[in-house]
């Protein structure tokens, strides 16, 4: 019975161990890594007590079928051994899936270590440009702290500085100034990657500024219903350009001189601009000539005023001064006030010619001017083959003047 209790002993020491051993794992990871070399080592010694007890048990079950008196210690034998055994096991068991858990988790941590914390690169990017924690801070809406501190902690993680910081700014150091072309190259290669990748997508990703929303949006209708396979997603903007290398669009619709360099474009209609009001204005307010503006509130597309000074110049009209008046942001808004008679607009004739069709504008005088800027259909040379973008380019060639 003495070395029934030794054994056991010797269990519930190496069950402390394997226990320690198991825990260790919460601690990082080098003390996880030693964790896991001492659990596969307290495991085996382990079996071994498990196997001596097993031993100690048959031999006790071989005396005690000998014995014709069966003591109350032998009656009991073979419940505590039973119990010792399963806890035993069970304690084995649970203690190996964490740490085998702790070993995952090492080997894991372990390769992501060779990588530097990439929030922090970004930062450290960022910062570089602008030469200053305030003005990266302001560009990233974070803190003047919380880029510090993520530079803080990229420079811990190099073990030397990235920047010397003066009175006047920051310059970089010359590991940053090594670092920083890697930096640049990498983060642009993933961006390119992953704009790619969207645009290997079954849907047509379409950006529209807003004021050609009622002139585009029926066509795109009548695309959609004609071909159900290639869904178009839109976005609206007040923007009038677009940036296929820092967006992720497929294509866009432009207005400029000219679609730019290095896209496919496809024409769609000319910048044609007459004055645009509301029917019941003109019975308050009638519109004789050009010189009676001077009388009316004028409603500007655009802040710098050019469409309302481009049209009185070419008509003589030098007496209306085209600095007042109220102004917004995009054509559709002017356009919206002028349905309401709250002035005159300047609008382009092919975008509101639903509108005065509809006599919810009227044009007061004959005179269009043409601008010499046209609105386009544009598209990266990189998607030109991919069959939506051929497909949605080609119709809307054909349908554009409907």
């Amino acid at each position: 019975m003495n070395d029934i209790i030794v054994a056991v002993q010797r269990v519930t020491d190496i069950m402390t161990e394997i226990g320690a051993a198991s825990m260790e794992q919460s601690m990082g990871i080098d003390q996880a890594s030693r964790a896991v070399c001492r659990w596969t080592k307290a495991r085996s010694k382990m079996l071994r007590s498990l196997s001596r007890l097993q031993r100690l048990r048959n031999r006790c079950r071989i005396k005690r079928s000998s014995c014709k008196a069966r003591s109350p210690c032998s009656a009991s034998c073979d419940p505590i051994f039973r119990r010792i055994l399963i806890a035993c096991t069970r304690y084995v068991c649970l203690s190996g899936r964490r740490c085998a858990t702790a070993d995952s988790n090492f080997r894991f941590q372990n390769t992501m270590r060779r990588l530097p914390p990439l929030n922090a690169l970004q930062i450290f990017e960022t910062v570089a440009r602008h030469r200053s924690f305030t003005r990266a801070a302001e560009h990233l809406c974070l803190t003047q702290g919380a880029v510090s501190r993520q530079i803080l902690t990229l420079e811990e993680y190099y073990k030397f500085p990235l920047f010397k910081r003066h009175a006047k700014g920051l310059t970089l150091t010359a590991e940053g100034e090594l670092l920083l072309p890697a930096v640049k190259e990498s983060f642009a290669r993933i961006e390119e990657i992953s704009l790619r990748l969207t645009r290997q997508r079954t849907d047509l990703a379409l950006k529209v500024p807003t004021c050609v929303m009622r002139w585009m949006l029926p066509k795109i209708m009548r695309f959609q219903g004609g071909h159900p396979g290639v869904q178009v997603q839109i976005t609206t903007t007040w923007q009038h350009d677009v940036n296929f290398e820092s967006e992720p669009f497929d294509a866009a619709i432009i207005y400029g001189s000219s679609p730019g360099a290095n896209v496919r474009a496809v024409p769609l209609f000319e910048e044609r601009l007459t004055p645009v009001c509301a029917p019941d204005l003109l019975k308050v307010k009638p519109l004789a000539s050009a010189a009676d503006l001077i009388e009316h509130t004028l409603l500007h597309p655009t802040r710098d005023h050019r469409d309302w000074k481009l049209w009185l110049d070419r008509v003589g009209a030098q007496a209306v001064d085209a600095n007042l008046g109220a102004s917004f942001d995009t054509l559709d808004m002017a356009t919206n006030a002028a349905m309401q008679g709250f002035g005159v607009a300047i609008s382009d004739l092919t975008l509101v010619g639903e509108d005065i069709a509809a006599k919810r504008l009227t044009m007061p005088f004959d005179t269009v001017i043409g601008t010499g800027s046209r609105y386009y259909l544009v598209y990266p040379e990189c998607v030109a083959d991919q069959h939506k973008v051929k497909l949605f380019s080609e119709w809307i060639a054909e349908h554009r003047d409907e």
